[in-house]
């Protein structure tokens, strides 16, 4: 369990193919306490680096963290976010992405505010921005405001399994 992690104003570069390989995350934090990840730059720059779980930042049981102003580009998912609290997702540009921009689940007091999400293509399976609510005990809550999500048919999903009412965030 950590306590401040800072990630600021790297350059990663992914050039090779990693398509057939599952499970790819090129920034990966599980539970920290305390996480800025901010001015990075993360590309994948092979054309068949949009298949299976590939994404550029991947956060799990985190909590009081920020992930600001960072440029993601070229991968199937941009940011996933797995049983968070207290989380800013603020002014992050995610370009060229195929599955989903921002994708969160099981989270909590998530803030995703004024990012630009230009999906590759406009897939019918593709989200721009995706809550998803599976367990009773971690419930969706935040705000999501002020994004601009781009060539997608859908911008913003909010969904939940639970058959009590969900407490899904606020738009």
């Amino acid at each position: 369990n950590s306590t401040l992690i800072n990630f600021e104003n790297n350059h990663l570069e992914l050039t090779n193919n990693y398509q057939y390989l599952a499970n790819n995350h090129q920034l990966f934090v599980i539970n920290s306490n305390s996480l800025i990840i901010k001015g990075n730059t993360i590309t994948a720059t092979h054309p068949n680096n949009l298949g299976g779980v590939n994404d550029a930042i991947r956060l799990m049981n985190c909590s009081t963290s920020e992930i600001n102003q960072n440029s993601l580009n070229g991968f199937n998912i941009g940011l996933i976010i797995l049983e968070c609290s207290s989380l800013n997702v603020n002014e992050n540009l995610l370009e060229n992405i195929a599955s989903f921009g921002i994708y969160t689940r099981n989270s909590q007091n998530i803030y995703v505010g004024c990012n630009t999400v230009n999906m590759l293509i406009s897939d019918p399976t593709s989200w721009g921005i995706y809550f998803e609510e599976t367990s009773n005990s971690q419930r969706c809550t935040g705000k999501i405001k002020s994004n601009c999500v781009f060539n997608t048919k859908r911008a913003i999903r909010m969904f939940s399994s639970l058959s009590s009412p969900s407490n899904l965030p606020e738009i």
